[in-house]
């Protein structure tokens, strides 16, 4: 009998940390298309990945940083180099690092506004954090799955701590919502079945529909799946 959960936790797993687990489903195609141009604008020098879980993003990161380390609270990956909880000083010395990406890691804290200041505090004068929070998104990571951040949390967020805004990408919206559970069906399907070569071309067409969809009936982002910030420290 099929099992949709195993599916999908193989093919993440057999992906995770190579280009094809980027096209996947709707979710992380649109992920890839808007936060990459962002890692090659803004990500420099001493990279540090807070929360890098699997480590996704770390040859995206190291096709801009000089330097990369990753941090977690839990060993997922042997290639970790720091683990540490986010919501308490972090073990690092201030003014260390020239660039932070922190992505979907906030909401599984059950004390957000603690991360920040601390991002603030490691990074060099005129450092880059590249913040990504969900909005309109499904639980995930249960039961440590505990906040949703509209664009102006996110803006007071990081006021608060002192960075000033560079740019606000909303990513994906209701349209990339309603297709990107298709795709991981379907994307599962395809996977048990022996027909991964067919994935990729399917999960682009579904996220390019989405993506003229949402551009069409919700120009503003109101219903965005996730807010991708770049933060600069003054």
């Amino acid at each position: 009998m099929f099992n949709l959960t195993r599916a999908w936790q193989s093919l993440n797993q057999t992906t995770i940390g190579n280009d094809a687990y980027w096209h996947i489903a709707v979710q992380n195609e649109a992920a890839l298309r808007d936060t990459l141009p962002l890692i090659r604008s803004f990500v420099k020098g001493i990279t540090l990945d807070l929360g890098a879980g699997k480590l996704a993003w770390r040859a995206s990161l190291l096709s801009s940083a000089k330097t990369y380390h990753s941090a977690d609270f839990t060993p997922e990956h042997p290639d970790l180099d720091m683990l540490f909880d986010v919501t308490r000083p972090f073990p690092l010395e201030s003014e260390t690092f020239d660039s932070v990406f922190c992505y979907s890691v906030l909401e599984h804290t059950q004390k957000p506004w603690l991360v920040l200041p601390e991002i603030h505090r490691i990074l060099k004068p005129g450092g880059i954090a590249v913040i990504s929070v969900p909005f309109v998104f499904y639980l995930h990571g249960e039961p440590h799955d505990y906040f949703r951040f509209s664009k102006y949390g996110v803006a007071h967020l990081a006021r608060e701590a002192g960075f000033s805004i560079e740019t606000m990408t909303m990513n994906g919206g209701i349209f990339h919502f309603l297709m990107n559970m298709p795709s991981i069906v379907l994307s599962s399907i395809l996977f048990s079945l022996h027909c991964a070569p067919l994935i990729h071309p399917l999960t682009r067409l579904l996220c390019q529909c989405a993506h003229m969809l949402d551009r069409a009936f919700d120009p503003q982002g109101r219903f965005t799946m996730n807010i991708i910030a770049v933060l600069k420290k003054k």
